[in-house]
């Protein structure tokens, strides 16, 4: 009877001090059609309500005449080759933003080219990447033309090609997301480390596009979970309506997204960058 007594008061106990875990959100951006002056307003906004991200860039801006080189191209897109872009993104990784490697160009990359863009990368930051973000078509869905030769889903895993960099990878990165690895039609909430899996050692995860986020908002609250999602702050193409306040960033979109991110905060949702994520889950590539 005693032990009895002992037990229901620590259960009184422990549900009246409860931990209020607040649920996360993890922002992953893509830079194509990303230009400075547009950077400059939403990392202001960012800023102002205390979100770090993560943000992923080119080293440089090609032209081969190819699909990709018409999808993102100089002047639209800006890169690392750009000086005024290229200290904006130093200031941001000082502030505490996340910066990931989106590829040395948009265009198909050799092996060679793919560790020259390490490089500038390591010479611009101090350091190589922790994440690495695929650019390019999924082969699936996309022509090939769209689609870049050193991605995983290509060449990126045969040896025997000039495109092989798989062994790079694991050597200088610590997390990947690459196969077009995205949670479309997913509605279920997720905890933080269900976005995360390995392949041969390599840490890698998945990720929802952002407008997923208005479907599993109060349940992901509710359950203290993980929303880790991605968009393009250059890219103005989604329809202006609610559900994609957070795909659309330009121009008088901004206060749209504005509003968003102010009802996440109020949600109590608590803003992380995808280093910063896998990091406080302890998870990493096996060495």
């Amino acid at each position: 009877m005693y032990w009895i007594k002992i037990i229901e008061y620590l259960n009184r106990f422990l549900s009246s001090n409860k931990i209020d875990v607040p649920a996360k959100i993890v922002i992953t951006n893509d830079p194509d059609h990303g230009k400075l002056d547009d950077y400059k307003k939403v990392f202001s906004l960012l800023d102002r309500l205390n979100i770090k991200i993560t943000t992923s860039v080119f080293c440089k801006i090609e032209n081969d005449h190819s699909d990709l080189s018409r999808h993102c191209y100089k002047n639209e897109t800006h890169s690392l080759e750009d000086p005024a872009y290229k200290e904006f993104m130093q200031e941001l990784y000082e502030d505490g933003h996340e910066i990931a490697f989106h590829g040395y160009s948009q265009i198909s990359n050799t092996r060679e080219r793919f560790l020259e863009g390490l490089e500038i990368f390591k010479s611009t930051f101090g350091d190589y990447p922790y994440t690495y973000i695929e650019h390019g078509g999924n082969p699936k869905k996309h022509s090939i033309g769209m689609c870049k030769k050193e991605t995983l889903a290509i060449e990126g895993l045969n040896p025997k090609s000039e495109y092989y960099i798989w062994d790079i990878i694991k050597e200088k990165l610590n997390c990947i997301w690459a196969w077009h690895d995205l949670l479309d039609d997913d509605y279920h909430v997720k905890q933080g480390e269900d976005y995360f899996y390995k392949y041969d050692s390599m840490l890698c995860f998945k990720r929802y596009r952002m407008n997923y986020i208005n479907f599993l908002l109060h349940r992901t609250k509710a359950k203290s979970g993980t929303f880790l999602g991605y968009t393009h702050f250059g890219y103005d193409g989604y329809q202006k309506t609610n559900r994609y306040n957070l795909e659309n960033w330009i121009g008088d979109s901004l206060r749209n997204a504005e509003i968003s991110l102010l009802n996440l905060i109020e949600n109590n949702y608590h803003f992380v960058t995808l280093r910063g994520l896998a990091e406080s889950l302890r998870m990493r590539k096996i060495k």
